[in-house]
This record gives C-alpha cells, sequence and structure tokens, in this order.
C-alpha cells in the first residue's frame, strides 16, 4: 500500500511539472539579453560580433534548447559568415541526443551544415575537431546502425577530450555521448552510465556555472541506484540555468527517485512562478528569455 501511495505521488508531480513545462515551451520565441542560461565559456576564432551568439548557442545546446540554439547559431553565422563554428553549431542542434535518432530530414541538414563548416575552413586545432566529432556522426558510412554512428561520434569527442583536457564543453558533449549510448543506444548500460558520471562529477566542480556539467549528471544518474550521485547536480541546474524551462524540470527526475517530495513541489511552484512571469512579460510586449521553446518547424 505504501509503495503503491508513493508511485501515485511521484506520477502526480512528474505530470504536473511536464504540463506546466510544456505550457511555457509554447511561449513566443524571443530572445532576451539577460537570459540567464548559465555561463559558458566557448572561444572561437569568429568575428568578436559573433561571439556572444556562438556561447549562448552551446548554453542553449546544453539544455536541450535545440530551436533556440539553431536561432542562436544563425544569428552567429549572420554576424560572420565565416564562422566555421557557426555552422557546427546548427549541425549539432539536429542531433537531439537522449530523445530521439534524427530523422532522414534532420540529418541532411545536419550533414548540410557540418559540410558548409568544413568548407568555412576552421583555423585552431580545437575547432577542427568539433568539427570533425560532428562529421563522425553526420558524415558516416549510411550502412552503420544508429549505434555504430552514436559511438563513432562518441570515440571522436573522447579524441577531441584528449586533445583538449582544459576544455569543460568537449569533457561535457563527450560524457553526454556515452549516456546517448547507454541510455538512448542501450550499449554497455552500466559502464557508459559510470564513465560518464566519473567525467561529470569532477567537472561540476571545474565548471560550476557551466550548465552542461550538471545537466548530463542527471541524466547520467537518473537510475534507481546512481540517483544519489546526481542529487548535488540537480539541486544545482536549475539555479545555474533558471530561463531554462529545462533546468527547472531535470531535477525532478532525481528529487522523485530519492522520495524527496518537498524538493519536487518547489520545482513546480519554479515552473508555475516563471510560467505566471512570462504572461506578465507577453502581455507587457518585453522581450522573453532565449529558452522556451525546444520544439523545431
Amino acid at each position: 500500500m505504501k509503495r503503491t501511495t508513493i508511485a501515485i505521488i511521484a506520477s502526480t508531480i512528474c505530470l504536473a511539472l511536464g504540463v506546466f513545462v510544456t505550457h511555457s515551451w509554447s511561449a513566443p520565441s524571443r530572445y532576451a539579453a539577460a537570459a540567464q542560461l548559465g555561463q559558458v565559456h566557448f572561444p572561437t576564432s569568429c568575428a568578436v560580433e559573433a561571439q556572444s551568439s556562438m556561447e549562448t548557442g552551446v548554453a542553449l545546446l546544453h539544455s536541450f534548447q535545440y530551436k533556440q540554439a539553431d536561432q542562436s547559431f544563425s544569428e552567429a553565422a549572420k554576424r560572420d559568415p565565416k564562422c566555421a563554428f557557426a555552422y557546427w553549431g546548427q549541425a549539432m542542434t539536429y542531433y537531439e541526443q537522449l530523445w530521439e535518432f534524427p530523422s532522414e530530414r534532420s540529418l541532411k541538414r545536419g550533414v548540410e551544415q557540418i559540410q558548409r563548416a568544413q568548407a568555412a575552413g576552421a583555423s585552431t586545432e580545437r575547432e577542427r575537431g568539433y568539427i570533425a566529432a560532428a562529421a563522425a556522426f553526420y558524415l558516416a558510412d549510411a550502412k552503420l546502425s544508429e549505434a555504430q554512428r552514436v559511438q563513432a561520434f562518441s570515440a571522436a569527442l573522447a579524441d577531441l577530450r584528449k586533445k583538449q583536457p582544459d576544455d569543460a564543453n568537449a569533457a561535457a558533449f563527450y560524457a553526454l555521448s556515452l549516456v546517448a549510448l547507454a541510455e538512448q543506444q542501450e550499449v554497455d548500460v552500466q559502464a557508459n552510465r559510470k564513465a560518464a558520471i566519473a567525467i561529470l562529477e569532477p567537472l561540476c566542480r571545474k565548471a560550476p556555472e557551466n550548465p552542461g556539467p550538471a545537466h548530463y549528471l542527471i541524466h547520467a544518474t537518473d537510475t534507481p541506484e546512481l540517483a544519489p550521485q546526481g542529487l548535488e547536480a540537480a539541486r544545482a541546474y536549475s539555479k545555474i540555468a533558471p530561463d531554462s524551462s529545462h533546468a527547472l524540470h531535470m531535477p525532478s527526475h532525481i528529487f522523485v527517485r530519492l522520495g524527496l517530495w518537498q524538493e519536487s513541489i518547489s520545482g513546480i511552484h519554479l515552473v508555475e512562478h516563471r510560467r505566471s512571469r512570462i504572461r506578465r512579460q507577453s502581455h507587457a510586449g518585453a522581450s522573453l528569455p532565449a529558452a522556451l521553446s525546444i520544439s523545431r518547424a
């Protein structure tokens, strides 16, 4: 009886969060310069005018805000058409890791963007490494299975991380690829989750304001036995990126697994407060935060 009651409460909390978050994601997708999406240090050789859009795009990628990330990278490309990294970023928005493998249409678009990135010619080894990793996914042999394509991508990211040991974003993206192998492709599930955790736990301390490590650690630990290792990240993520709906939703995965009902309910209140703020801003004609929508037209 007790177990049934807990299950009902957990289901109710998750449903409530899902309803609130889905509603907030349907709001207009206009940008706000002061959107709090976390702090991402992502140096590029692109024009100075494109840098802020690049870093916003990466922050949005880290919170799975793919449509908005695409818009941000598109803005970077407009400001600097020779910015190879901008086309890399656009390509990355077509691979919604942990959600679904790209459709044939999305794969085609990703191929087009990564080919544009290659043609633009990145000027640094680091940039070429990121582009090569995305190319390992998008330009892979069509005969490869989905799992093999993701494994090729993960291997390329592992190489990038090895060559760029101080790059927190490279490490985070590599860890995410391990979670994708475990969660989406069911390849070496426990080994890949634990490998991702081993990367992300120290990365959370190294880059505490970067949304990627905390977010991905929540996903990596989203199992009954691993959930305690994700609690600190769950409590941090919504504070790191309070203008990301996904950052307000994700902590509930860990809270519910650990029976932390009050913290789960507090998450609902945060989402509802944000939804109310969005309505007020919308009625006032104000610009809205950049991370309100994840759907792609």
